[in-house]
């Protein structure tokens, strides 16, 4: 069986980020990190389906109207009776 050369040198040279590990050309990043080398910070609690990561890799979500805090969580109730 024939191992494509790019994924030979990815194996051997891959540098993983922030305390990720290399597995088969693959990072696999520890819970506080996400992206292709574990390079961004992940959102407290991925934003609570209320909002986005930022995309400056600092973790920071930028919430939905309607929503405030850390992690998206809490109602913004001001927002909410602007509508």
């Amino acid at each position: 069986m024939r191992v494509n050369l790019l994924q030979q040198y990815r194996r051997r040279t891959l540098k993983c980020e922030n305390g990720g590990h290399a597995l088969n050309g693959v990072c696999l990043c520890g819970p506080e990190h996400v992206g292709q080398f574990c390079e961004l910070k992940r959102c407290p609690n991925d934003c609570s389906g209320h909002g986005t990561c930022g995309t400056a890799a600092d973790g920071v979500c930028e919430c939905l109207d309607g929503f405030k805090g850390d992690s998206c969580s809490e109602v913004d109730a001001v927002t909410s009776m602007e509508k």
